[in-house]
Parts: C-alpha cells; sequence; structure tokens
C-alpha cells in the first residue's frame, strides 16, 4: 500500500479533492517553516539581548579603564616631578658634600705643610 490521500485522490481522478490536498500540504509545509523560523528569530532576540548585554559591560569596563588610565598618567606625573625633585636636592647636596671636602683637603694639606715647616 504506502499510498499518500494525494495520490490516491489524483490516481481515481478527483482533482478538486487532489487540488485540495496539494493546497493543505503546502499550507503544512508552510506551517512548519514559519514555526522554525519563529523559534529561530526567538533564538535570535535572545542571542541579541546577551550581546547588548555583554557590549554594555565592555563599555562600562572600558569607561572605568580610561578613568584608571588618567589617574595612573596623573600619579606617574606627580612621580615624576617628586622624583625630579628629589633629583635636584640630591645634586644640590652632592655639590655641598664637594664643596665641603675640598674645603676640608685644603684645611688638611695645609696643616700638614705647616707641621713640615714647623719640623
Amino acid at each position: 500500500m504506502g499510498h499518500r490521500p494525494l495520490d490516491l485522490a489524483s490516481a481515481n481522478g478527483h482533482v478538486g479533492v487532489a487540488q485540495l490536498l496539494r493546497l493543505h500540504d503546502a499550507a503544512l509545509c508552510l506551517s512548519a517553516e514559519a514555526l522554525e523560523a519563529t523559534h529561530e528569530l526567538d533564538a535570535t532576540r535572545t542571542d541579541y539581548a546577551d550581546l547588548r548585554s555583554h557590549f554594555r559591560d565592555v563599555l562600562v569596563v572600558g569607561k572605568r579603564l580610561a578613568k584608571e588610565r588618567d589617574e595612573m598618567c596623573r600619579q606617574l606625573g606627580r612621580l615624576y616631578e617628586d622624583a625630579t625633585s628629589v633629583h635636584q636636592g640630591l645634586l644640590l647636596e652632592l655639590r655641598t658634600l664637594h664643596r665641603d671636602l675640598a674645603g676640608v683637603r685644603d684645611r688638611v694639606t695645609s696643616s700638614r705643610k705647616a707641621g713640615e715647616i714647623a719640623e
């Protein structure tokens, strides 16, 4: 057996019934495709909502990182200024120490010479 109603209607000359059955088959196919498209649309909407949520998260993190970067740049600028100030202070101290050491050497040399002359 294995015949479909459409095949039997066509074989027995029931043209109107065959057309109605073809129309019914086409409607069933369209209904199945519409149902599949609806499921795909729902899945796509869910994916879209997830992507929007993730994108918002990325924007929030990006803004936070930009603020942190700006703050780090300001802190680095202050650190540079502080390091430059300390460097300048150390150079000044080194120059002072160098002058003091030169003065001590001169006095030691003068003392030695005075001691040699006295002997």
